[in-house]
């Protein structure tokens, strides 16, 4: 058979599924419009930016807040490894959706769609960076085979593929389990969470070089900056987060 006619009968099978089966937003779950993806075009267009200006280092919102000693009140207390962090995307309204979606119910699709988000945010908002490879935030053994994916690792693929980068999802391992972050209501117990919960793998490809440390949400900084700290510590030359979104809501 002929791949035009494979690709035909294929075409036709889509059809019938989406009859049957019209596809529906992540969001609202209305059914979806011929050219609309995941979200109507009303729930991708409540897609939300974070407010300028931004911290230089953590990237959160200022408001009316100065910068103290080159940091603002959101950024990691302690020392901050990672020498800045980036995310296109507020974490509320629909975007919750779709990355609950691909993180907790197996909707792989989304790591093309979310990767793409951040591809025109690198290039329109980070002008030209220098990034080397990119090193996907770690799952543990145990969460891993549970899940079956690392959802950091599957949108660090599509994107290293646009950026024609090399991803280094073996650099860090995640050396001890750890209590969901988003169970946890304080930066305080967020940081003790993952300390020393990563170390080195196979860290040989980020020495001297800048290093795209890649995760879906930032919510305290925590788990970026403890990952930053393993890269660093192994000679990465510069690390540089960016998640999908920023979580605002912890003080």
């Amino acid at each position: 058979m002929s791949p035009h006619v494979l690709q035909g009968i294929r075409g036709i099978s889509r059809d019938v599924l989406d009859f049957f089966f019209p596809p529906l937003c992540l969001s609202c779950g209305e059914k979806l419009l011929p050219g609309e993806g995941f979200f109507c075009s009303r729930c991708h267009g409540a897609f939300e930016s974070l407010p300028l200006p931004l911290c230089p280092v953590c990237g959160a919102p200022l408001g009316n807040k100065s910068l103290e000693k080159n940091r603002c009140p959101k950024c990691p207390t302690g020392v901050i490894y990672f020498d800045a962090a980036h995310a296109p995307l507020l974490y509320h309204g629909p975007v919750v959706d779709g990355i609950l979606a691909l993180k907790f119910h197996s909707r792989l699709e989304l790591a093309a769609f979310f990767a793409r988000i951040l591809l025109y945010y690198i290039k329109m908002e980070m002008k030209t960076p220098d990034f080397e490879g990119i090193v996907p935030v770690p799952l543990h053994y145990r969460r891993f085979y549970k899940r079956g994916y690392n959802q950091s690792e599957e949108i660090g693929r599509e994107l290293s593929r646009y950026l024609d980068l090399p991803l280094w999802p073996e650099a860090v391992r995640r050396s001890r389990r750890t209590s969901p972050q988003t169970r946890l209501s304080t930066h305080a117990d967020r940081k003790k969470n993952v300390r020393r919960a990563f170390q080195p793998a196979f860290p040989e490809p980020v020495k001297d070089r800048h290093v795209l440390l890649l995760d879906d949400v930032y919510t305290t900084g925590s788990t970026l900056n403890e990952c930053s700290r393993v890269l660093k510590d192994v000679g990465a030359r510069k690390v540089t987060a960016l998640t999908v979104c920023r979580a605002l809501s912890i003080d």
